[in-house]
């Protein structure tokens, strides 16, 4: 079983509200040299961020994986959810090297385990699985399947957007 989880930023924006506006002119966080936030830091950040020990709303999106690395289901539902512990990614390198002990070894380390196995079917998976390419592999294997739920109930009306070529210039006018 694994999660994905993502924070509900949209269970705290209201139409209208300068929040609203804001997310309807940016469309979506922007990673070049620094990070530019759709949102607001006081809402991506803290309002809405998944921090370990506070209750927040969340859009989970569940798989059960054979011990093969097949998909054999998928669950996605709005949830609240109470995150246990924010791991850098210098420590979840370190528990999957075999370098640190956590609580969370065994997890992570099966979690790498079954996420090396995914057939090229899902994704393209890197030769070598460390902490940045394992929630790399996860969450566009999640966007990819979101958008194939969204394209199946809403195949006339959903938008489908791709990542070739970078208008760099727009989005700095933007910013």
């Amino acid at each position: 079983l694994i999660g994905v989880h993502i924070a509900d930023v949209t269970a705290y924006i209201h139409k209208d509200t300068t929040f609203d506006q804001l997310a309807q002119k940016r469309l979506s966080t922007i990673y070049l040299h620094k990070r530019i936030d759709m949102f607001p830091t006081i809402l991506s950040t803290d309002i809405a961020s998944l921090k370990p020990g506070c209750i927040k709303r969340a859009v989970s999106i569940t798989y059960i994986v054979s011990k093969d690395g097949e998909i054999k289901d998928i669950s996605y539902n709005r949830t609240f959810i109470k995150s246990t512990k924010a791991f850098t990614y210098d420590e979840v390198d370190l528990i999957l090297n075999n370098k640190m002990d956590s609580k969370f070894s065994n997890d992570l380390l099966l979690l790498k385990k079954t996420v090396s196995k995914f057939s090229n079917k899902y994704i393209s998976i890197p030769q070598k699985i460390d902490s940045h390419s394992l929630i790399e592999t996860l969450m566009i294997l999640t966007n990819r399947k979101i958008a194939e739920i969204l394209y199946q109930k809403y195949p006339t009306s959903t938008i489908l957007r791709i990542h070739d070529g970078l208008n760099v210039e727009r989005w700095n006018s933007i910013y």
